[in-house]
């Protein structure tokens, strides 16, 4: 803090001087007494910078700021008035008097070389507003700030008297020529780089744009520059400043962090301001001693300073956090916590890197992966990101495209974005698959690959392309070579243009909102006019009536196939809109985490780019910004309002995650892709907000939620209105100004001030599913059973009659040879199925064979299956059961004690581990030096085992040793080996789901169990076949043990 030779220098009333704390003469108490103060030489010094930082620090904890992990103090400063506009009264144009005497009210507008006048009461100098209009006024406008007790001057900020040093025509003069001449200097550097990057960039077009802004660079800095010394210049005696509006003050201090700016009053009302969020700050072109700040996030706040040189050392100290580059203050915040500054933060410790969305677990739940030969899809082994860098590592395509067609496909569609399938309808079987842009060119070329994934993606009559443009824009990519596609080269195609702006209308929109949505002191609603006029609600309305447009269909049973230019802006907001509409699941806390993972991040929105993260204010790239997210958000609150029971969290997620998306507190909006996360979090990890919310989740608990109801309109559309005039301004647009300590609050857990939930808490949340409020925690059980079932059809039909009656959900296969079932329910329903099992005249089942797994929130099945198959795990008749009579030693069975013995004996060098699984669970998570199946099911396995290792068995009589994910594929695969003679072979009893009851580490088990339904068995160190932050096959694996 500036305190010089014992006076304490205000800048609270727009630099009206210093006053005598100890004297009765200019103080707040008695402002009419001020009197011009004498020029102090000292106050030249910028002796604001501290000088304990420890102390500083520590005061201000006490005074209710509480710092971040890795969170330094870099500057304080006290007395930073903070700008507030109002209207004022319509008839006089002047704020009411509220002096309780007959004196003149003082028109901030009209300026005068007298003393300023005396402070009125915020509380009472507010316009009141009449609430029988019937409009909702701004929930956070100045006049809720809680405020009452501030006192404050009407005098303008923007506006030099003459007692303020500096104010001289010649002092003008001297700052004029120096202000035109840094303009010149910093318009020339900006011609030559703009210039010399769009040459470098775009070749003559890049030459000539990039001239073009770099004209308008120089030339706007230069005349502002010129500008800002014409303010110094007529800093004179009486003269007012033009084009201000009427506004106040309110005093307190402003501290600068390496995360933040901070500017809290002295009635305690604070405001966070990332520096992440912020795309330019600057001072005012007449009064440089004023700072404003244009933020992200539509606040554009305004301090002003007791001197021109402290506003501009501001900024300084700011920009100071970029001079090696890029920044981004989450890597520190990790690194922080990693290194034990934040102790009790547990959910701080998983890194970004490791994804909340689980592309098998989903495709799995939506029907789209299997193991039956039969499957009509395959999921696409993208590990490695060389043939489409901005997709995920895997995702699913139609079984029939060979590898040759995707190699066709990634060059005929934008940026290598094939069509991929992301959504299943559960009953017409209609699929959603997201892409870029054809290259079709002025001819309309349509690649032989293209037209085979339409065919095979073709469920009904008719084939829907639609495209998120308008037909204009789309003809106007014609001219590069893309543009869209011609429906004769489809036949039973149609296309449709949705017309959704794009990311340069969305931010044009977005700039117009935040002057609507600017929090003031008098409480007037947003007008309705004005905010029809920034287009917001009319883009809003494009894509809600799209994705509505888009659900009907799908529930139609006719495919839909839906792209933008790139198809990674207007692309995933229509996708990710309507899958929240038809899917139940992604309406759930965890659900719609994950939708988020999956559809923003996984398939690859430039989040880096939209959202300039790790750029220096000043200095961003503004032409690839655009709040595309937002806006996506604001559609999801907009559905939200409308149907709120049909959510299980409230909108106040939905506000978490606003204010998170520019804050750079977390790495999961920091990147463009799930390549580039991956590379770079290896070496700077960061947070992950999804983990972070998931911790939470009681906080965002929705009591209208009715998760019946939700769960009965699985794969129908909610009744949703999607006209213009059926939507409301977000109040979050609003809120975000002084709510948001809140959000930073609950992100910070220092010593002392509260742990999370963890994640074990958490998983006992409970899922709603009576409008009586009844609860159920949903448990799981595994188990198969080989036994000779002498009426297999008769047992389907009494095993579904029990499930039925039990409530129980999931499936069962059911054969002559025994069966194989996963079913999820109570607890207490679960167990009177266990002891039905164990009664049963033909399976005679015990406790043992049950393998039970977590308890979930969320139902993991979401229907009641059970089929009479020809084998309880399919090897295409290759393999008969073992037989009944058997005993555990003759069938090689092994305890995971005795399992994890055998894997710790070091002397293993006859020892063979067979992974009895597929290639795609094998990456997922395996045993520590077990081999590769390199199969894509279980069929196939044993053609590999002949092929490739039965011939070395024979000779090297090694001892083999199996596992699988519960222990019926080594039951067949054990057999099998024995049938070639094979003899000393042993497997895993209960298989990873027994081993990892017993060894919850994970023992020699590392990464994920892999399973059939949308639950994460357990959630240990992942680590993958190719390494997925380098991309380049992973030499250390085994390291990891």
């Amino acid at each position: 803090p500036y305190m010089l030779s014992g006076r304490k220098k205000s800048s609270s009333f727009s630099d009206l001087g210093d006053y005598d704390e100890c004297s009765d003469i200019g103080t707040p108490e008695k402002p009419g007494m001020f009197k011009p103060p004498p020029i102090h030489e000292e106050m030249m010094d910028t002796a604001f910078r501290l000088n304990d930082p420890t102390q500083d620090r520590a005061s201000l904890i006490d005074s209710g700021i509480t710092f971040l992990a890795g969170e330094v103090l870099k500057l304080r400063l006290d007395n930073v008035a903070y700008i507030v506009f109002y209207k004022p009264d319509a008839s006089t144009g002047v704020i009411p008097n509220t002096g309780g005497d007959s004196s003149p009210s003082f028109n901030p507008m009209v300026s005068t070389d007298v003393s300023p006048p005396s402070p009125v009461d915020l509380a009472s100098s507010i316009m009141t507003y009449d609430s029988s209009s019937g409009m909702t006024a701004p929930p956070k406008s100045f006049g809720a700030m809680g405020a009452a007790g501030h006192k404050v001057l009407t005098t303008d900020c923007f506006q030099r008297y003459s007692s303020t040093r500096g104010g001289t025509l010649g002092r003008g003069l001297f700052r004029a020529s120096t202000h035109v001449g840094s303009a010149l200097v910093k318009g020339t550097s900006t011609l030559i780089s703009q210039t010399y990057e769009g040459g470098a960039r775009g070749g003559v077009f890049g030459f000539a744009k990039g001239l073009g802004l770099g004209v308008w660079g120089f030339g706007s800095h230069t005349v502002k520059g010129a500008f800002r010394s014409v303010g110094h210049m007529t800093n004179v005696v009486g003269e007012m400043v033009l084009g201000m509006d009427p506004h106040f003050s309110l005093d307190g201090m402003l501290i600068l962090t390496n995360y933040r700016l901070v500017w809290t009053s002295t009635a305690g009302d604070m405001l966070n301001i990332p520096l992440a969020s912020v795309v330019n700050m600057e001072t005012a072109v007449t009064a440089s001693h004023v700072l404003l700040l244009e933020c992200k996030n539509l606040l554009r706040p305004k301090f002003a300073f007791a001197d021109d040189s402290i506003a501009a050392s501001v900024i300084d100290a700011a920009l100071a956090l970029y001079t090696s580059g890029s920044y981004s203050f989450s890597n520190v915040h990790f690194e922080a916590i990693r290194s034990g500054a934040c102790l009790e933060d547990v959910d701080g410790q998983e890194a970004s890197s490791v994804d909340l969305y689980d592309p098998i677990a989903d495709y799995t739940r939506l029907g789209l992966v299997d193991d039956t030969d039969e499957s009509l899809w395959q999921l696409v082994d993208n590990f490695e990101y060389r043939l489409f860098p901005t997709y995920p590592h895997t995702f699913v395509v139609p079984s029939g495209l060979t590898h040759d067609d995707l190699v066709e496909l990634s060059a005929y569609r934008s940026a290598a974005r094939v069509p991929a399938v992301v959504w299943r309808h559960p009953h017409t079987k209609a699929t959603l698959c997201r892409c870029a842009q054809p290259r079709a060119g002025l001819s309309g070329f349509a690649s032989e690959a293209d037209k085979k994934i339409v065919r095979l993606l073709t469920t009904g009559s008719t084939f829907y392309f639609f495209d998120a443009r308008s037909q204009m824009a789309a003809a106007g990519n014609v001219a590069h070579g893309k543009g869209t596609e011609d429906v004769r080269n489809y036949p039973n195609t149609e296309l449709r243009h949705c017309d959704i702006v794009n990311i340069h209308g969305v931010r044009s929109s977005y700039v117009a909102l935040a002057q609507v949505c600017q929090p003031n002191a008098h409480g007037t609603p947003v007008n309705p006019d004005a905010l029809s006029r920034t287009l917001w609600l009319q883009h809003l309305s494009s894509i809600m009536f799209t994705a509505s447009s888009v659900s009907q269909l799908l529930c139609g049973g006719e495919s839909v196939m839906v792209h933008c230019s790139d198809g990674w802006d207007r692309t995933s907001q229509v996708a990710g809109l309507l899958e929240v509409m038809l899917d139940p699941y992604y309406r759930t806390l965890r659900g719609f985490l994950e939708l988020m993972d999956k559809e923003w991040c996984s398939f690859g929105h430039m989040f880096r780019w939209r959202g300039g993260a790790g750029d220096s204010p000043n200095a961003q790239e503004l032409e690839e910004q655009s709040p595309v997210f937002v806006q996506w958000l604001d559609a999801m609150w907009q559905l939200w309002r409308q149907v709120p029971w049909a959510f299980e969290f409230s909108d106040e997620l939905l506000t978490t995650v606003y204010s998170h998306v520019y804050s750079g507190l977390f790495g999961t909006f920091q990147y463009n892709s799930e390549r580039e996360k991956r590379a770079k979090e290896v070496h700077a990890p960061t947070r992950s907000l999804w983990r972070y919310l998931l911790s939470r989740q009681h906080e965002f608990v929705n009591v209208q939620y009715n998760a019946r109801q939700s769960l009965a309109l699985r794969g129908r559309p909610l009744p949703v209105l999607a006209l213009e005039s059926d939507l409301m301004l977000w109040d979050a647009h609003i809120a975000s100004f002084f709510d948001n300590q809140a959000a930073v609050q609950s992100s910070i857990n220092m010593p002392g001030t509260g742990a999370p939930l963890s994640p074990k808490q958490g998983d006992s949340k409970r899922l709603k599913t009576s409008e009586e409020g009844e609860s159920v925690d949903y448990h799981v059980i595994l188990f198969y059973k080989y036994v000779e079932v002498p009426d297999p059809t008769a047992e389907k039909t009494a095993q579904h009659d029990k499930c039925v009656e039990l409530g129980l959900l999931g499936r069962s296969l059911v054969s002559e040879e025994g069966i194989n079932a996963t079913f999820a329910g109570s607890l207490d329903k679960i167990n009177e199925y266990v002891a039905y099992m164990c009664s049963h005249p033909v399976f005679s089942m015990t406790a043992d064979d049950f393998k039970r797994s977590m308890v979930v929130a969320t139902a993991p099945f979401s229907e009641l299956v059970i089929k009479y198959v020809k084998e309880i795990v399919s090897t295409g008749g290759a393999v008969a059961p073992p037989p009944v009579t058997m005993t555990d030693a003759e069938r090689g069975y092994l305890t995971p004690q005795q399992f994890h013995e055998a894997m710790a004996d070091k002397d293993k060098s006859n020892t063979v581990v067979l992974d009895v699984r597929a290639h795609k669970e094998f990456l997922v998570g395996h045993f520590k030096d077990a081999i590769d199946p390199q199969v894509k099911n279980f069929s196939e396995y044993y053609t590999f085992l002949d092929q490739q290792h039965i011939p070395s068995f024979k000779q090297d009589k090694p001892k083999v040793l199996m596992y699988c994910t519960g222990g019926i594929r080594c039951e067949k695969a054990s057999q099998f080996l024995r049938s070639r003679g094979v003899t000393d072979v042993y497997h895993l009893k209960g298989g990873i789901h027994k081993y990892l009851e017993q060894f919850p580490d994970g023992g020699y088990f590392k990464g994920k169990n892999f399973i059939f339904d949308k639950r994460c068995v357990r959630a240990l160190l992942v680590c993958f076949q190719y390494c997925p932050f380098a991309q380049s096959p992973n030499p250390s694996i085994d390291s990891l043990y």
